[in-house]
């Protein structure tokens, strides 16, 4: 193999090493849990969902991202 094709696989190979530690840090943000101030003060809803989760939510526990997301799913599911 000459230097150049030595230096693109090695390129490659650091590309594969970076792309898998960013899937692992996003792994590790999906899973983290806010409290429910955290998730009623974040722009990801609208301030109708965030009046539909002050009533679904219970104050003491902790939810990620993805639990609140569900949990409105099934809201809607209701609401028919």
């Amino acid at each position: 193999m000459n230097k150049k094709a030595e230096k693109v696989t090695k390129n490659t190979k650091n590309i594969t090493k970076k792309s898998n530690k960013i899937t692992k840090n996003n792994e590790e943000v999906t899973d983290k849990k806010y409290s429910v101030t955290s998730i009623l003060l974040s722009k990801k809803y609208t301030n109708i969902e965030k009046d539909i989760l002050k009533a679904i939510l219970s104050k003491n526990e902790k939810y990620s991202h993805q639990e609140v997301r569900t949990l409105l799913n099934n809201f809607y599911e209701r609401m028919v």
